[in-house]
């Protein structure tokens, strides 16, 4: 017994001595700031993004990534820039490292249009993940993001993900060491940061009577925390609710709540919000990929209505 403890003991030093600055090179030198990662998935591509000058940045979930098509606003205003960097199955705590990061890139933005909506307001609940800690787990001793492991991680998993190493074990798929496993292709500049959401026909996935969404106050406090910095930052915020599908829409048992509550935000901050849920002549099933999502000519005919309604104003 006592040949294993002094076995295990000495296994655990080598493995420290080793582990730490190896760990110390990953974070500061080969992945820093998310380089040698694949672009491949939006999260990372919008990390990679520097030193950029907008009018105009659509921020949210997959309802605003594949739904605001800035390609479409460019030909109606040649003149605009603008860019979409809405991100597939996120939270507000993404959202607001997003940002942070962003500014810390040096992109600029005059004005940030955030979809916030029912769904937003309830991410532990309807995401497959409550916070993406895979993408920020390289800054995971470094302050916001610490602090959003901490709000969205227990303890246990939270300190076991300051261990040497243990994040690009359990990332490995995204950290990866050998370049020739790294997809580079950028899919996104070209389209603005827009992609459309790949189905054919639509695909109704609800199959319930009812959907009860819960407000979370994680959601509030993060979805504050974007206002603040977004003002803190000289950059103008508007909210939107991007469209949903009339039938899914009747089920929704307090989907008033959850609109309430983001105009309350609004007018506490003194911003402009816009609910688009139903959008006259957007409204039946052949302009939805499923219940929550536009196929590309829905997606294109919102996002002509959404730049006219606020160019109006």
């Amino acid at each position: 017994m006592r040949f294993f403890i002094k076995k295990f003991v000495v296994f655990s030093i080598v493995i420290v001595l080793i582990g730490i600055p190896f760990d110390y090179y990953l974070t500061h030198f080969h992945f820093k700031d998310w380089k040698n990662i694949s672009k491949f998935q939006k999260d990372f591509w919008l990390l990679g993004q520097k030193n950029k000058n907008w009018d105009i940045a659509v921020l949210g979930t997959s309802r605003a990534f594949h739904m605001v098509n800035p390609g479409v606003i460019k030909e109606m205003n040649p003149n605009l820039s603008m860019i979409n960097y809405g991100t597939d199955g996120t939270s507000h705590a993404d959202h607001y490292l997003y940002l942070y990061q962003l500014l810390k890139n040096k992109v600029k933005m005059d004005t940030l249009i955030l979809e916030v909506d029912e769904f937003t307001l309830s991410g532990w609940q309807t995401n497959t993940m409550s916070f993406k800690g895979y993408v920020f787990a390289l800054k995971v001793n470094e302050e916001p993001f610490k602090q959003a492991f901490r709000d969205y991680y227990d303890r246990r998993k939270y300190l076991l993900y300051k261990l040497p190493l243990v994040r690009f074990v359990e990332y490995n798929n995204y950290y990866q060491l050998n370049p020739l496993r790294v997809e580079h292709e950028d899919r996104f500049t070209y389209r603005h940061g827009f992609a459309e959401a790949f189905t054919t026909g639509f695909r109704r996935d609800f199959k319930r009577d009812s959907l009860e969404l819960l407000i979370h106050h994680f959601d509030i406090k993060y979805l504050n925390m974007i206002i603040e910095l977004a003002k803190e930052n000289d950059i103008e915020v508007i909210l939107f609710t991007a469209p949903v599908e009339e039938e899914f829409k009747k089920i929704e048992i307090n989907r008033a709540r959850s609109i309430s509550k983001i105009k309350e935000i609004a007018k506490n901050h003194n911003l402009s919000y816009y609910d688009f849920s139903m959008v006259e002549g957007i409204k039946d099933t052949s302009y939805f990929s499923d219940e929550t999502h536009l196929n590309i000519k829905g997606a294109n005919k919102f996002t002509k209505h959404f730049y006219n309604t606020l160019h109006d104003k």
